[in-house]
C-alpha cells in the first residue's frame, strides 16, 4: 500500500471515520436525549430547532415561502407542518386560546377547524419583520408531545452575508411562555 494512502487511512481512524463502534456510541449517545450540545438541527434564515425525537423533516419551498414537514419516522405519519412566510397559511377560524410576547416576537396559540367534525391546533410567531412562523396541523397526542419536546430549542436567526445565518443561543420562547404553551398544549 502507498505511504500516503495508508497515513491518509491511518488519520482517518484516530479522527474516528472508519471507526463503527465509536460512530454508534456518538449517535446514540445524541438520539437518547431531545436536547444535545447544539440545540438545533433545522435551519431557516429566521430561525432554527431541534427535531423531537424519532421524527424527520422535509422542505417544501414557494416563490416567497417554506414549508416544513415533521413526520414520525417509524409510521411516517405527518405530525405537523411550520409555514414560514409573510402571510400566514390559514387563518384560525374556531379560538384564541393564549397571546404573549417573548423577546420581541407575538405568540399565540389557537384552534382551526379542520372539518366540520375535526379541528387542529395551531402555534403562531409574529416577527416584528412581518415574517409568519405558523405550526398548524397538530391533532393527534403525539403530535402535541413532540411540539412540547420542539419548542424550548426554536432560537432567533438573522441571515449573514448571502449563504450563511447567525442564531442566538438562548430560546425565543422564554420560561414563562413554554410553560403556558406547554400547559395550553396538554389541556387541548
Amino acid at each position: 500500500m502507498n505511504a500516503s494512502i495508508r497515513s491518509f487511512i491511518i488519520c482517518l481512524f484516530a479522527l474516528g471515520y472508519g471507526v463503527a463502534d465509536l460512530a454508534a456510541a456518538t449517535e446514540n449517545e445524541m438520539r437518547t436525549s431531545s436536547t444535545s450540545k447544539y440545540p438545533c438541527d433545522v435551519f431557516n434564515y429566521n430561525f432554527c430547532f431541534r427535531k423531537p425525537y424519532g421524527t424527520f423533516s422535509e422542505l417544501g419551498s414557494g416563490p416567497d415561502f417554506d414549508i416544513y414537514r415533521i413526520s414520525d419516522a417509524d409510521s411516517r405519519q405527518l405530525l405537523w407542518s411550520i409555514y414560514v412566510g409573510t402571510t400566514p397559511e390559514r387563518m384560525r377560524e374556531i379560538a384564541n386560546i393564549f397571546d404573549a410576547r417573548s423577546s420581541g416576537i407575538k405568540v399565540s396559540i389557537g384552534m382551526y377547524a379542520d372539518t366540520a367534525s375535526a379541528g387542529g391546533l395551531d402555534l403562531m410567531l409574529a416577527y416584528p419583520n412581518g415574517v409568519f412562523v405558523h405550526i398548524f396541523g397538530v391533532e393527534s397526542e403525539q403530535g402535541k408531545r413532540a411540539l412540547i419536546e420542539m419548542l424550548p430549542s426554536f432560537r432567533l436567526c438573522k441571515k449573514k452575508g448571502m449563504t450563511s445565518i447567525a442564531c442566538k443561543t438562548s430560546p425565543i420562547l422564554d420560561v414563562k411562555t413554554q410553560k403556558a404553551l406547554r400547559d395550553a398544549i396538554e389541556k387541548e
